[in-house]
């Protein structure tokens, strides 16, 4: 295992394991980031095209990241990535095949400013088994966005008053996206239950969301967040 702390050399490693991979890449993604998100997004393509799968979990922070949704992890959903969500993942990490991990970690605010670079190993077999049980765990992201082409930015016909001016609303989405129950949110806002039920029944329907996941990713992606 490496300490790395310069972060050119946290980018050039990361970098360097993606290109190496020869069957599959898997991560958990999470900000903050190195690099731009979706800079890497041309060559992931091109890995995807030799046959390397990848596969990743995004959290919903990397979810709402501004852009990050419509500029990067749809597109590369569209063109091969396997993408499953979870409300918060334990740490940001990448694999490459079974051979080496990174793990990008801050000690100040703003920024990575280390991260552990991990050759194979039974603490790389230890990260393999947490991915795969997080991955287990997470919900296919295409049971939470709509399907190219959908048009999210339409409002169905017949709607009045939108949800979006209404108080609570980016604190409801939130909390759907974070899975807290009817009960829980009822708490949390101080509201009845026949409210809970109205504002989350509202607010699916004027966004043409089939789940609560996809209210709030399809919020996202109209800028609501």
């Amino acid at each position: 295992m490496e300490l790395l702390t310069d972060r050119d050399d946290i980018s050039a490693a990361a970098h360097r394991l993606t290109a190496d991979a020869r069957r599959e890449v898997r991560g958990f993604d999470r900000p903050p980031y190195v690099d731009r998100p979706g800079s890497n997004l041309e060559a992931q393509v091109q890995r995807q095209r030799t046959g390397v799968v990848h596969r990743v979990i995004y959290d919903r922070a990397a979810v709402a990241w501004p852009g990050r949704l419509h500029d990067d992890i749809l597109p590369g959903v569209h063109t091969g990535e396997q993408a499953r969500f979870r409300a918060e993942l334990p740490l940001k990490l990448v694999i490459s095949d079974n051979r080496s991990a990174i793990i990008p970690f801050s000690l100040t605010p703003g920024g990575h400013s280390a991260a552990y670079l991990i050759h194979r190993s039974p603490i790389l077999s230890a990260l393999e088994a947490l991915f795969e049980a997080e991955w287990a765990r997470a919900v296919p992201l295409w049971d939470a966005v709509p399907r190219p082409g959908a048009d999210v930015t339409k409002v169905p016909s017949g709607s009045g008053h939108s949800q979006q001016s209404e108080p609570g609303t980016k604190a409801l989405l939130a909390m759907l996206t974070s899975g807290l129950t009817d009960a829980a949110i009822a708490r949390t806002q101080g509201w009845s239950p026949r409210t809970t039920q109205r504002r989350i029944h509202g607010l699916m329907s004027e966004l043409g969301a089939s789940t609560r996941f996809q209210a709030a990713v399809m919020a996202v992606r109209r800028g609501w967040l």
